[in-house]
């Protein structure tokens, strides 16, 4: 059967009170300007046990706007407009909310077809790169669409503003919002928490200085004739992995194989500059390593600083001889990179010289735009898997591009394995999923075979 979304209403939801007056400007960080102008996206899956009628649906997408437009309260940015790139109109204006129907059953949607190549991407209520604009021709920084199957099932679609949201930013919200839906959260739980202006920590700047490479920026995001795939590596595999390289972690060791990869496709096509080096840049929280610490709730794009790791293109011999070495070395860099980011690190870079801040962005923006930068997101450990809208705790979740060379890292059903969503171009696509390392830690999976999905008898 076809896979076939049809739209039934498109409303605008509102924080059930009014934001007061003191709160009615969010200023922007250094992060979330330079954060890429693109939806930070996610789709999870509740499976249903039956068919459910017209009027059940109709109850639960009530209850689901309800208890969104309670958390619009607590994140009130999210409602508003964005006004220029220092801040955030926190109007009320709202968010979108879409109701649609699917013309089939979750298991056809997620077995049959192919979960690659952004074929569910009707279930978002827009794509990541597409600007989402009210009436009034205003860019709305939060979409939500939940989709009713046939059998029962539900999907919750979510698309949230880059620039007011990073994957911890995306699951507070959600498991805010579940507690309202719950009732296990009240009206007015939190609004001192959430949302706080963290600029006299992360001064914003005149971005005016770096036009020029924030337009390279999005002109490489878009880069056409990109692929979508996910990998799986599961629990025996990571663990294999692990102890093979002695890596820290799972989502380390997993990301050395990833730009092992890279490098050896880099290799191939010549793709050397830089003293011959590729490299790669992993997102990292910031909230924890701030001292103090900022709440995990608080939101905006806290999780990248222009930090790369760098290895040479050039194939030494720990490479041809010892492949587990390399892995290790690899995973090596990775963490030498990420140790880089502590407060002190942190308050240099945006506090310190701007010349410094530029020089390091205009750097990274060149590697990315030449195709040499690979960039790692780990949305491992995050609590998306324990949101539960009373349906459940979800099934599944899968994300959706945002632009090319990017890897995204989320949590496999069992919280051990991980399943690794990779961009690449058609060309790279085609040598990534034959490189060897890939071909032994990992298999491209293109239906979902989770439990949950089966249909009902």
């Amino acid at each position: 059967m076809a896979f076939k979304v049809e739209i039934t209403c498109s409303e605008s939801v509102k924080p059930s009170s009014p934001t007061p007056d003191h709160r009615r400007t969010h200023n922007l960080t250094l992060l979330d300007q330079i954060s890429p102008t693109v939806y930070v996206p996610l789709c999870l899956f509740f499976p249903g046990r039956r068919a459910s009628s017209y009027d059940q649906q109709h109850c639960f997408a009530e209850s689901l706007r309800d208890s969104l437009s309670n958390t619009l309260n607590v994140y009130y940015p999210f409602a508003g407009r964005y006004k220029d790139t220092l801040s955030i109109d926190c109007n009320d204006a709202g968010v979108d909310f879409v109701r649609a129907r699917v013309v089939c059953d979750m298991s056809e949607a997620l077995q049959q077809q192919s979960v690659d190549d952004d074929r569910l991407l009707p279930l978002l209520a827009c794509r990541p790169q597409e600007r989402r604009v009210d009436s009034d021709g205003k860019l709305v920084l939060l979409a939500v669409q939940v989709s009713f199957f046939e059998c029962g099932g539900v999907s919750i679609g979510v698309c949230a503003w880059h620039g007011l949201s990073d994957a911890c930013t995306l699951a507070c919200f959600l498991r805010t919002w579940s507690g309202f839906a719950m009732k296990v959260i009240g009206p007015g739980d939190g609004n001192d928490v959430v949302v706080r202006d963290c600029t006299d920590m992360i001064p914003p700047r005149d971005l005016s200085v770096v036009s020029e490479y924030m337009d390279m920026y999005q002109v490489a995001m878009a880069t056409p004739g990109t692929r979508i795939k996910r990998f799986v590596f599961g629990r025996d595999e990571v663990a294999a992995l692990r102890r093979d390289i002695e890596a820290a972690s799972r989502v380390q060791a997993v990301s050395a194989v990833i730009w092992a990869a890279a490098i050896r496709i880099a290799r191939d096509k010549n793709v050397v500059d830089g003293g011959g080096c590729h490299f790669a840049a992993m997102t990292v929280n910031l909230r924890p390593r701030m001292k103090p610490a900022l709440p995990e709730q608080v939101m905006g794009s806290l999780a990248k600083l222009p930090v790369l790791a760098a290895w040479p293109v050039e194939m030494s011999e720990d490479e041809k001889n010892d492949g587990c070495y390399y892995y290790g070395a690899v995973a090596g860099k990775l963490r030498e990179s990420l140790e880089m980011v502590t407060d002190e690190k942190m308050r240099n870079a945006v506090l310190g010289s701007s010349d410094q801040f530029w020089d390091a962005l205009r750097y990274s923006v060149e590697k990315f735009a030449g195709g040499n930068l690979l960039t790692i997101s780990s949305w491992c450990r995050f609590p998306f898997y324990e949101v539960d809208f009373g349906l459940g705790k979800p099934a599944w979740m899968c994300f959706f591009t945002m632009c090319y060379n990017l890897v995204v890292l989320l949590d496999a059903e069992d919280g051990e394995g991980i399943e690794a969503w990779v961009t690449l171009s058609e060309e790279d696509m085609s040598k990534f999923e034959k490189d060897i390392g890939v071909l032994k830690y990992a298999t491209c999976s293109k239906s979902v075979g989770v439990c949950g999905f089966s249909n009902p008898s």
